[in-house]
C-alpha cells in the first residue's frame, strides 16, 4: 500500500513539474499575417467610406462578386495609407478600385499606389496615377492634382470606379516575371 501510494505521489510531482517546465520555457511566436500581393493607396479621404479594390485573375473586365477586399478608413484632411491584402492563392492580373461608398464623398486626392509581390514592387507616382487607372462615367479625373472627382447623377446607381488600364497589367505581368530586388 505504502508502494501504491508512494508511486502516485511521485507520478503527479513528475507531471506537474513537467507541465511548469513546459510552460516556463515554452515561447508564443505570433507571426505577422502576409500576403503576396498587397496594394498600398496613399490618398486624402475627407468622409469616412469605405474603399473595395476588385481584382480577376483572367485579365478581363469581369470581377467576380466575391474577389474584392474592402477597407475602412476615416475621414481626415492628411494622407492615409488604405491597404489591401488579397488572399495568398491569387495572382491578379487585373484590378478596379472603387471609390467609396458613401456618397457624401466628393472627391480622392491620391498621392501614390504601391503594388507589392513576394518583395518585388511597383510604385506608381501621383503622376502618374491616371495613366494606370482609367476613371467610369461617375469619376472626373484631375491629372495635375492626382484627383478623383466623384459625381454621380441623381437617380443613378452610386458606383464611382477607376480601373487598370493596359498599361497597369502589363506592368503587373512584369512584377511576376521580376526577380527580387
Amino acid at each position: 500500500m505504502k508502494a501504491f501510494i508512494l508511486s502516485g505521489l511521485l507520478l503527479s510531482v513528475l507531471f506537474t513539474s513537467c507541465k511548469e517546465d513546459k510552460a516556463v520555457g515554452a515561447e508564443t511566436i505570433v507571426k505577422e499575417e502576409t500576403s503576396p500581393f498587397t496594394i498600398t493607396v496613399n490618398a486624402v479621404v475627407d468622409k469616412d467610406a469605405e474603399f473595395q479594390i476588385y481584382y480577376n485573375e483572367d485579365g478581363s473586365e469581369n470581377y467576380p462578386a466575391e474577389q474584392y477586399i474592402n477597407v475602412a478608413i476615416k475621414a481626415s484632411q492628411e494622407a492615409q495609407d488604405l491597404v489591401f491584402k488579397l488572399p495568398n492563392d491569387v495572382s491578379p492580373m487585373n484590378l478596379r478600385f472603387d471609390l467609396g461608398s458613401t456618397k457624401e464623398l466628393k472627391e480622392v486626392k491620391f498621392n501614390s499606389v504601391k503594388i507589392d509581390f513576394n518583395g518585388k514592387n511597383l510604385s506608381i507616382p501621383k503622376e502618374a496615377i491616371f495613366r494606370n487607372f482609367y476613371p467610369n462615367m461617375q469619376v472626373a479625373v484631375d491629372t495635375i492634382n492626382a484627383t478623383a472627382k466623384i459625381n454621380v447623377k441623381e437617380g443613378e446607381l452610386y458606383d464611382p470606379i477607376v480601373g487598370a488600364t493596359p498599361e497597369l497589367k502589363k506592368q503587373i505581368e512584369t512584377l511576376y516575371a521580376k526577380k527580387a530586388e
